[in-house]
């Protein structure tokens, strides 16, 4: 009798090895397939940020951005850079350097300085209006073109057509100003 309780207390010892090998393999597989699951709803995730200005809906994600918010936020730099008096111009160049990539703010930073004590020692003031915008969405360049008036003093200079790119980057989830250039 000893020997064949011993048999099948060793039959239900290997079945219960056997079901609990079963079990852990399963339970490591769930484990896997949602720790996979929740890094990609993480990174992947939508998210509204709620740039200076709103105007319509956007997204961003940790991967990109919508153009709309290209858009609302080309408009908000060339407003920072384009809207300017002698008496504002230092404050809004500064909002705008927020912005600049530590990449890009040693050739920015310059030119802006430059241009700021321009406008203040002769008194320009200026502002755009923009007509029409593309954005080219794998670039991350929104072209905006429109008319930008400027003033000398309080004499006005004849409004001119202009069109500007605004450069973006997008590292890390983290849109960053790379550049604004004008185009002839």
């Amino acid at each position: 009798m000893r020997a064949s309780n011993r048999k099948d207390a060793l039959e239900w010892a290997s079945l219960l090895n056997r079901w609990f090998k079963i079990t852990i393999a399963l339970l490591i597989f769930i484990n896997l397939t949602l720790t996979g699951a929740l890094v990609y709803l993480a990174s992947n995730q939508p998210r509204t940020i709620v740039p200076p200005m709103v105007s319509q809906e956007f997204t961003v994600s940790s991967l990109s951005v919508s153009d709309s918010y290209l858009i609302m936020m080309a408009e908000y730099m060339l407003l920072l850079k384009l809207n300017v008096t002698p008496e504002n111009v230092v404050r809004n160049y500064q909002q705008l350097l927020n912005y600049v990539s530590s990449r890009d703010y040693h050739n920015i930073q310059p030119s802006f300085l430059s241009e700021a004590t321009e406008i203040k020692k002769e008194k320009i003031s200026s502002f755009f209006t923009a007509k029409a915008i593309a954005v080219s969405h794998n670039n991350l360049v929104v072209r905006v073109s429109g008319k930008l008036s400027k003033f000398v003093g309080e004499r006005p200079l004849e409004p001119e057509n202009a069109t500007y790119l605004v450069h973006f980057s997008y590292p890390a989830g983290v849109l960053e100003l790379k550049s604004i250039t004008r185009q002839p």
